[in-house]
Parts: structure tokens; sequence; C-alpha cells
């Protein structure tokens, strides 16, 4: 799992395809985000807590919209998925540059 940097959720993955966000303060689960269709290997947030990037033995990398989380939970607002990029093979790795422009 990864925390983000403001240390407001985390972030784990696992090998049912889904990644979960958890509220860090209240340890209690904020949302899943489905996509994948098979084991995710990695996750990535982004420096400034905006964006959730995660690779899957599906062969895709997937970017995730998660800036705010608790206030897209109180609004009932979907954690939306930015892009999914898709590889010829498994995607085993994933990182975000710390200035957020390079996946």
């Amino acid at each position: 799992g990864e925390f983000s940097s403001d240390g407001v959720f985390l972030a784990t993955c696992s090998v049912d395809g889904d990644v979960v966000l958890w509220d860090a303060q209240q340890h209690s689960k904020l949302t899943v985000l489905q996509g994948h269709s098979e084991d995710v290997f990695g996750i990535a947030i982004s420096s400034d807590c905006a964006t959730l990037a995660s690779c899957s033995n599906d062969k895709t990398l997937r970017i995730w919209d998660v800036k705010k989380p608790h206030k897209k939970i109180k609004k009932n607002k979907p954690f939306s998925e930015i892009a999914t990029i898709e590889n010829p093979a498994a995607v085993i790795g994933v990182n975000i540059s710390p200035d957020t422009f390079t996946i």
C-alpha cells in the first residue's frame, strides 16, 4: 500500500483487481476503485494527492482522480478514471514523478 503525502488516505491493491482507498485517520474504507480485470501489482499516488495510478496483470495502467476523497464521499460523487493505457504485456510497476507530469 501507499499513503498519500498529506497522510489523509492509504491506497492498497489486491489480486481481485480492486484498488481500495482507506481513511488513514479513521482506519475505515473510503471507496473501491474498480476497473482492472486481473491482479493489481502496484499503485502510486501523486505528490499533490490528486492522482492515483494502478498497474495490473490485465496489461493496463489506469489513472484515477482521487483528489479530496472525503468531499467526494460526502457529496456522493464518483471517483473517476482519467485514462486507461494498454500495454502488450502485464504492467508490473508504476511511479509518478514528484512534479506529477510523468507516470
